[in-house]
């Protein structure tokens, strides 16, 4: 965050947990923060294609890449120009090694390496894009981002179920959105935030279990 010297440490890890998915870490971050400045908005949200009425959708899509709306950005934004610009080289080079691994090992690359990919990639599609922003026609602060709940821990989704708290504060780490929900729970339901009445008085493992028991 604020410490300039030690921000090479943020890629490297960054970087390496995205091997699997063949991804580039700058390229995301920089998508990402594009993301946030423009949730649903169907010209500018670069996971715009995630809205669908059914999971399989973006499972699907994320594998269709928008390069209308990269296209668009990097018209119009020098700095994510050259963000995506400086990501290519590592996407490339992966691309790249993959495509030697095929040659090489087929077999073991489609099962390790080429399916997992996929399947990962349309996880998080599914988990961090599609569920957290449904039904994707709502714009602004309060309005983009839903608190929603399967009956399993949050941790098993990465607290996606909690998304609203990245989404509204950044700033504020995964493990301490709980305390921030509890918090902001009279604030966010005043705002109208999606899902904000059905969250507890004390946020355990899954934060709207409650939700679930109801249903």
């Amino acid at each position: 965050g604020r410490q300039e010297r030690w921000r090479w440490i943020d890629f490297v890890v960054g970087q390496i947990s995205l091997l699997g998915l063949k991804q580039s870490h700058e390229q995301l971050r920089a998508t990402h923060m594009k993301h946030h400045a423009h949730t649903n908005d169907p010209d500018l949200d670069v996971d715009y294609q995630s809205r669908a009425d059914h999971w399989w959708e973006p499972a699907l899509a994320v594998h269709r890449r928008d390069t209308h709306t990269l296209q668009n950005h990097m018209e119009r934004d020098p700095k994510f120009a050259e963000a995506i610009v400086r990501g290519t080289p590592i996407a490339k080079l992966l691309s790249l090694t993959q495509l030697v691994m095929v040659i090489l090992f087929p077999l073991e690359t489609l099962l390790v390496w080429w399916l997992p990919s996929k399947i990962g990639l349309s996880y998080i599609y599914v988990y961090f894009a599609w569920e957290p922003h449904r039904p994707g026609t709502q714009t602004g602060r309060y309005a983009d981002t839903r608190f929603w709940t399967i009956p399993a821990p949050r941790f098993l989704c990465h607290s996606m179920q909690t998304h609203v708290i990245h989404h509204m504060y950044p700033s504020i780490p995964h493990w301490d959105e709980p305390k921030a929900m509890e918090a902001l729970r009279p604030f966010m339901v005043e705002r109208g935030v999606p899902g904000a009445t059905e969250i507890p008085d004390r946020v355990r493992f899954n934060p709207l279990i409650s939700r679930t028991k109801s249903v």
